[in-house]
Parts: structure tokens; sequence; C-alpha cells
């Protein structure tokens, strides 16, 4: 980093969701702070909170925090627009008007809000652009969650159930896992699972 940043060259490093992030990953960002020479900036985002890592900030001095608020009613129309692709936004109101609601101006669940309803076959692809029934995907998904790890969750349910129990075990192991010994540990699992239906049967 510092001879990157000795060049002269403007350099900008982003790293996002620094909540995640360890006591040994603070302080390697901290030294790398430290050891940057001008111009060199670093943004960082997090998820709003009390995190360790903001006191490593108020160390080092000159910042600045800015607060991503959500979207408004307007901004959602004309995102919902633009993903589906529609040149006049007040076309999509009564759509963009539920997303807006449901997920409270939340980008991320505002994308997932319309993969769900295309997954469901509410919002379809026709000869003249895409269509749906409004109430149809009132009726159907007026009670959905703002909850990130519930919606996610629900999702994971429809999932095949051999994609389920592969995740489970990505999900035990790490962010990592190579894929020879996932298709290992999921023959087991299955090996242990028929083993205790014949010893349940032989019971």
């Amino acid at each position: 980093v510092s001879t990157r940043s000795s060049i002269g060259d403007p350099i900008v490093i982003l790293i996002d969701d620094i909540q995640w992030a360890n006591k040994t990953e603070m302080d390697a960002l901290k030294a790398m702070m430290v050891g940057a020479m001008n111009p060199f900036m670093f943004i960082f985002t997090c998820r709003p909170g009390d995190h360790p890592f903001l006191k490593v900030t108020d160390e080092l001095g000159s910042k600045t925090e800015i607060a991503l608020q959500c979207l408004s009613r307007n901004s959602v129309r004309e995102l919902v627009a633009d993903m589906l692709k529609i040149d006049n936004p007040n076309e999509c109101t009564s759509l963009a008007n539920f997303v807006s609601r449901v997920s409270h101006g939340n980008p991320f669940f505002i994308r997932q809000q319309i993969i769900l309803f295309c997954d469901d076959g509410l919002l379809r692809f026709g000869d003249n652009g895409w269509v749906w029934d409004i109430k149809e995907i009132e009726a159907v998904h007026d009670d959905v969650s703002d909850d990130v790890v519930i919606m996610l969750a629900q999702k994971m349910k429809r999932l095949p159930s051999l994609t389920q129990e592969a995740l489970k075990i990505c999900a035990s192991i790490g962010s990592k896992i190579d894929l020879f010994i996932l298709g290992l540990l999921i023959r087991k699992m299955h090996a242990v699972a028929d083993g205790s239906d014949a010893e349940d049967n032989e019971s």
C-alpha cells in the first residue's frame, strides 16, 4: 500500500460489510491506513450499529460518515421501471407502490421482491412487456417479511432438498469448500440417513 500510494496516482479502496471484520483483519486495515500516503481514500460500508471498527477510524482522525437512507417511493418507482425496462415509470406505479411498502425502500429487498414475483409467476413477460395483477400480488405476498434472514430462509426452503443439504454443509464449513469434498459429505449424509431408515425398519 505504501509503495502504490507513494507513486502519486489517486487510489480508492472500497471494503464492503466491514462489520464482519475480526480483530486481526481490523489491525491489518489499520496498518494499511496508517501506512498509506496521499492521495489515498478508503471507503468502508457497514450496517448501522456500534461496530469495533468505528473506534479504529476514530483513532485515525479525519473521516466522513454518510448515512444511507431508504429510497423514496418515487425512487423505488424509477428503480422498478429500470429493472423491468419500462420507459415510463408511471406505468408500473401500482407494482412499485406495493414493493415500496413491503421493502421500506431497501434496494436489496426491492430486487428480491421482483425476483420472487417472477419465480411465483406473478410477474410475467408478455408480448408487449411485463404484465402483473396487483390484486393477485397483494393477496399472495401482503404478509411478506421485511427481515432479510427470514426472507432468505423462506427462499431457501423452496430449493430442492439436495441443494438445501449442500447449503447446510457449506454453512458449517465456511465460505469456501472443495466440490469433491462437498460431494463426499452429501453422499455420507445420505448413507447415514439410509442406514438409520434401515435400522428403524428392522426394529
